[in-house]
């Protein structure tokens, strides 16, 4: 009974992010297809900005997606 040893590098801590919010420049945006997706992507928006001022996002329903800007 043991454990295997194994070497390699240490992901980078944003590796596992789902939205790009650290990559994002003022006016870049993405887009969110699904209604139920965009209170999470909404809800994430708004825990990056705030721990990240004076970074600020804008969210507006375009047909049947929802875009996600960098406004600041």
């Amino acid at each position: 009974m043991g454990y295997e040893i194994k070497s390699g590098e240490i992901p980078s801590p944003y590796s596992g992010r789902k939205y790009p919010f650290p990559d994002m420049k003022v006016g870049d945006y993405f887009t969110v297809p699904t209604k139920k997706e965009s209170h999470c992507v909404r809800s994430s928006a708004f825990v990056y900005a705030r721990r990240n001022p004076p970074k600020k996002f804008s969210i507006r329903r375009v047909g049947d997606e929802y875009r996600i800007w960098r406004i600041a």
